[in-house]
């Protein structure tokens, strides 16, 4: 397992505020012993070398998953898991929730089984 730390910061359109994000990263390499897979995880964490400040606005990931697995030379089996908080305002994740619904705790159980199936 290969641990990177993450600064990262990201420059919003004018009506928002700039977002920045600290995180840690997890990597697998020839996950479940398979030589053609790898797993990234990474959740949002505190840094001292990152403090939190009134600005840029610090968003949150819950979780970020990642999953490759080479099929063959030309195919790359690709998952992916995305949960976090960008600290829009409430109105902007009621607007999103009304396109996807709610399915979040379902869609994470569903990539968690999936990683484990992999043999």
């Amino acid at each position: 397992c290969e641990i990177d730390h993450i600064y990262t910061y990201i420059k919003m359109p004018l009506i928002f505020s700039d977002r920045d994000f600290v995180q840690k990263r997890k990597l697998w390499r020839n996950y479940t012993t398979n030589p053609r897979s790898m797993l990234i995880h990474s959740k949002s964490y505190d840094h001292d070398s990152y403090p939190e400040k009134e600005k840029p606005v610090r968003a949150t990931i819950h979780i970020m998953g990642f999953y490759f697995q080479e099929i063959d030379a030309q195919n790359t089996m690709y998952s992916t898991i995305s949960r976090g908080d960008f600290g829009f305002p409430p109105m902007f994740y009621n607007k999103m929730k009304e396109k996807v619904g709610d399915r979040e705790s379902e869609q994470i159980a569903d990539f968690i089984k999936a990683c484990k199936a992999v043999k």
